[in-house]
């Protein structure tokens, strides 16, 4: 319910008819998936700011795209059109993949200036060996569809 409300207030602040288009992707990472993806993000980047994964805690990797971009990004794991670097967001083991997803959007557009126009999100699990995306809704309305064009 707090989480309801806490991103309800965060998209009323941040959604707009006009703005930047964006979609949210959420990566939920088991320790050795995020361990492999913070190696390979600072031999990438060296120096960047990537937390090292906190006791008890499970990471999800969040990317705001381009909506033009997100396609790309599901098939290759490349992140052209970003709009910020990922944040990474940890979760103790009693947070659902979906409600940390909820969670993440809402620090993001807390701390990233709008107004956006926003798709809904996608949860994109590394986790599993048949890797099945899905586009949430949370049952809000968003003010751009949801489109086939995202690799679901």
């Amino acid at each position: 319910m707090l989480l309801d409300r806490s991103l309800d207030r965060s998209l009323a602040r941040s959604s707009r008819e006009q703005g930047e288009p964006v979609r949210f992707i959420g990566e939920p990472h088991t320790p050795e998936t995020y361990a492999a993806w913070r190696a390979q993000q600072l031999r990438q980047l060296p120096g960047a700011g990537v937390p090292t994964l906190l006791p008890r805690r499970w990471p999800l990797v969040l990317w705001a795209l381009k909506p033009s971009a997100v396609a790309g990004f599901m098939r290759s794991g490349h992140a052209r059109g970003l709009y910020a670097s990922p944040d990474v967001c940890m979760f103790g083991a009693n947070v659902n993949h979906a409600d940390a997803l909820a969670a993440a959007i809402g620090g993001y557009l807390e701390g990233h200036a709008g107004p956006y126009r926003i798709a809904p999100p996608i949860l994109n699990p590394t986790t599993t060996r048949h890797r099945r995306a899905q586009v949430l809704t949370f049952d809000r309305e968003w003010t751009l569809p949801a489109t086939e064009a995202t690799g679901c």
